[in-house]
């Protein structure tokens, strides 16, 4: 039951994202949610191995919560992956292309660059991590630490040019 365990507890979550994302409206679905899942398919098999009368204890549960964290996290790398990525979205347009291919002007109509570049500025201001004041734009409070390590790992990493 011990290597068992997480895969269940991950098979409970797993299963409550597909159908919750396949009904709530894209304004309900996020990270916060996410955690929310995560955190209620773990009870949920608290629960379930009460109910069947397994015995649990603390290392057992250790175990269990802390595979079950980690195969969550493997599968929303890969989600957030599928779901934010530029590149795979515009592999997707092509392959669905009449002819498997479209012009510049084209992708542009489908994918228009501003849209992206607006949607998300609108989202970071939603969110806290920009600040607009008299038509200019500057981090925010919030946003400043995240920005000091981002730029860090940039140049731990040799990147230098992101997003």
């Amino acid at each position: 039951m011990t290597l068992l365990s997480p895969l269940v507890c991950f098979l409970i979550f797993m299963t409550l994202h597909i159908i919750l994302w396949r009904i709530l409206p894209s304004a309900k679905k996020g990270l916060f949610l996410k955690i929310l899942l995560s955190v209620l398919s773990t009870s949920l098999f608290v629960g379930l191995s009460k109910i069947i009368d397994s015995p649990i204890n603390f290392e057992h549960l250790l175990y269990t919560f802390s595979g079950h964290f980690f195969l969550v996290m493997l599968y929303l790398h890969l989600y957030v992956g599928i779901d934010r990525s530029v590149s795979i979205r515009v592999l997707g347009e092509l392959v669905k292309a009449p002819e498997k291919k479209l012009t510049l002007e084209q992708l542009e109509v489908i994918y228009p660059q501003k849209h992206m570049f607006s949607h998300r500025i609108e989202t970071m201001l939603q969110n806290g991590w920009l600040v607009k004041k008299q038509g200019f734009y500057s981090t925010s409070e919030k946003a400043q630490g995240l920005v000091a390590i981002t730029l860090f790992l940039h140049k731990f990493y040799g990147i230098e040019v992101a997003g």
